[in-house]
């Protein structure tokens, strides 16, 4: 062999040696590289919520306790196989417990704890442990839903939950630290109308009524209400948010009613009604004159019949009323005409019982054909509450028809459009009956 040729070829081949392990050193620093930045990506662990949580230790004695009555030792009498055969009427009860987990529901237990309060102590402790978590389940799911909304809604951080026993309706005060805000904000969350009580016992737990989710958005954007957020976890545990008036920033002050009246030198007695009112007295009469306009063409009552439901804030040195509750009144015999609606303001009639209030609703609401009150009417805005009408039934609309809600709202939201309608149309017919009333003679509303 030449020797020439050999020493080439060998060179080449040290070359190409060399060459292949060093590209084969760079494929394995490459893959140690993709190794090093490839992060291994693990299912999200979904965190379970605190109600959940409860839920599912009920759900387990209530198992355990199905499983021993369906014991043949206790398939003795109908009253017993009751509860788990649906055949026999207290049936479906405990099964449909079981599937629902709704704490109104409460009673279908305590009839099983009273039946073998003496008979079977196993049965019995079972069923107070079991009572004893469903009575803690409504404060947790309120509580829970509070944290999941206000924080997933970007409303800001949750630094506080209280209670609070004011009313019937299960409630809770929520403190919240907005984002781009250095003060805390106040918020009220309570149960739709229907919803939970204070005491789980008493509780009725119907489904949300959507004209009561109308009517906080019709105020709202009336200005006589605040802002208001509704989130639930289910179509009987269904609450509502509202803003503290408080908490708005060109709020100066704020003054519950009557207190507004018997903590001020200028309370309302029988010789200051008697007299041209000064400007603050002037305005909390608007108010209370207001509020009896509102109660009427909007269907409402325990708006001033019941302490704290309205409250007066001033702003840029003005008094402006805040309706803060109220109860839906629409019955059964469908709505009522406007026109006669405005014939019970200038008769002041009894409708709301506002003899049993205090001293200025009597007199500026109950008296019989009272001037002020009846110019009053002429003046009000009917535009401003006709227009929020028409933004509240727009709102809800679109709440009720997001992928979220709609399967909640799908059977029950043509009752908003109706009465949106029927409301449109009662203040209409109100306020054209006010403008016809025969001119009355010079009130204090009058110029002087």
């Amino acid at each position: 062999m030449n020797f020439k040729y050999f020493f080439f070829t060998l060179v080449y081949l040290t070359i190409g040696m060399n060459a292949f392990s060093s590209q084969q050193k760079k494929i394995e620093f490459e893959e140690e590289k993709i190794k090093i930045y490839q992060v291994p990506q693990y299912p999200v662990l979904q965190k379970i919520s605190p109600a959940e949580e409860l839920k599912n230790t009920i759900r387990e004695q209530t198992k355990k306790l199905i499983s021993i009555l369906e014991g043949s030792e206790f398939q003795q009498t109908a009253f017993q196989k009751g509860w788990l055969n649906k055949e026999y009427p207290e049936q479906g009860q405990l099964i449909q417990f079981l599937q629902e987990i709704d704490p109104s529901k409460k009673h279908i237990l305590k009839k099983i704890s009273d039946f073998y309060l003496i008979k079977n102590e196993e049965i019995f402790n079972l069923v107070s442990k079991t009572i004893a978590f469903i009575d803690r389940l409504p404060n947790v799911m309120i509580e829970s839903k509070i944290r999941e909304y206000f924080e997933g809604m970007n409303i800001g951080k949750v630094l506080s939950i209280d209670e609070n026993q004011n009313g019937v309706q299960l409630k809770r005060i929520v403190t919240v630290q907005p984002l781009f805000s250095e003060l805390p904000l106040k918020w009220y969350v309570k149960t739709h109308a229907g919803g939970l009580l204070q005491e789980t016992k008493k509780s009725t737990s119907k489904p949300v009524d959507p004209i009561e989710l109308l009517t906080y958005k019709i105020l709202e954007h009336s200005g006589y209400g605040t802002e208001s957020h509704f989130f639930y976890d289910d179509v009987r545990n269904f609450y509502i948010g509202t803003k503290d008036v408080g908490s708005y920033s060109d709020t100066q002050s704020v003054r519950d009613y009557p207190k507004f009246l018997t903590e001020d030198k200028s309370a309302f007695t029988k010789e200051t009604m008697e007299r041209y009112p000064s400007e603050e007295e002037n305005q909390v009469i608007q108010g209370l004159m207001t509020s009896d306009i509102i109660s009427r063409v909007l269907c409402l009552t325990d708006i001033l019949t019941q302490d704290g439901n309205i409250v007066f804030v001033q702003n840029k040195d003005n008094w402006h009323l805040k309706i803060i509750d109220f109860r839906n009144s629409v019955s059964g015999y469908g709505y009522p005409d406007g026109s006669l609606l405005f014939s019970g303001l200038v008769d002041g009639n009894g409708q709301f019982n506002y003899i049993g209030v205090d001293k200025a609703v009597s007199h500026y609401l109950g008296t019989k054909k009272l001037p002020l009150r009846i110019n009053f009417a002429r003046i009000f805005d009917y535009k401003n509450l006709r227009a929020a009408v028409g933004k509240a039934e727009g709102e809800m609309y679109n709440y009720m028809n997001s992928k979220e809600n709609f399967d909640l709202f799908k059977n029950t939201q043509e009752k908003v459009y109706e009465h949106s309608a029927a409301i449109q149309n009662i203040i209409s017919q109100f306020e054209k009956a006010a403008i016809i009333s025969i001119k009355s003679e010079k009130t204090l509303f009058d110029e002087k």
